[in-house]
């Protein structure tokens, strides 16, 4: 039996584990949450040590690296800062089971990228150093991290691609801009223009945030099946890619 002057044991009133797979080796947190928790530093969290593995994932307070870090459970909504260090992709995976009627969230601050993580699926991470924000809410959250502009405005791949007769065209940008999307045929006559007007800094993937194509040219006339060029035109820059209209 204890002794009468031993300190009671602290357990967290919930946690889960997080884990980064890489070739080379996996990195394991803790996220718990406690009614005992205090803001900063208290007896429920764990410093991560030292590891000579590329692989390695940590949760962050004050600049410190921690293996488990406990957040009050009067918050009701909990984020944790991350980050993952890899020399070769990796995966990181939830493994555990979250509170009935609670999703974890990875946003990506680089990106401005959020992706749902649920047990069983994985998330895929490039070599290299990121930088994560982990939350935890009852609220169902869509792609983009509204208000986190990404480090590069950029053009990317529409979806669905080949389409018919729509698409939705998804961007980033670094900074505030003017915005215009333009559809050019594949010998660079130009279809279709789509003025967004001047947008903040931010990822653009929702469908309700990205620029939407109904497969109709300027005059309103159903474009024809076959290859299309979409330009992205955000201050100084311009990006172009190609997409298929099959009908």
């Amino acid at each position: 039996a204890a002794s009468p002057s031993a300190a009671p044991v602290v357990a967290p009133l919930w946690s889960a584990t997080l884990e980064l797979s890489g070739s080379t080796g996996v990195s394991r947190v803790r996220l718990a949450v406690a009614d005992s928790s205090a803001a900063g530093y208290d007896a429920l969290d764990v410093e991560q040590p030292p590891t000579p593995s590329d692989v390695r994932l940590s949760l962050l307070q004050g600049g410190m690296p921690y293996q488990r870090l406990s957040l009050p459970a009067a918050q009701g909504e909990w984020t944790w800062d991350a980050e993952a260090v890899t020399g070769r992709d990796a995966t990181l995976a939830l493994t555990s089971t979250l509170p009935d009627g609670y999703r974890l969230y990875a946003e990506d601050t680089m990106t401005g990228l959020r992706t749902l993580l649920t047990r069983g699926a994985t998330m895929r991470l490039r070599a290299g150093e990121r930088a994560l924000r982990l939350r935890m809410t009852r609220e169902r959250l869509g792609a983009d991290v509204v208000g986190l502009a990404p480090t590069r405005t950029q053009l990317l791949a529409n979806y669905p691609n080949p389409f018919n007769p729509e698409t939705w065209i998804p961007f980033t940008l670094a900074a505030e801009a003017d915005v215009v999307v333009n559809v050019y045929d594949v010998n660079g006559r130009h279809v279709r223009s789509m003025e967004l007007g001047r947008l903040d800094a931010g990822r653009y993937s929702d469908r309700s945030r990205a620029a939407y194509w109904d497969g109709r040219n300027d005059s309103g006339e159903p474009a024809a099946s076959g290859a299309y060029v979409y330009e992205l035109r955000a201050g100084d820059a311009r990006e172009m890619r190609r997409m298929v209209i099959r009908k």
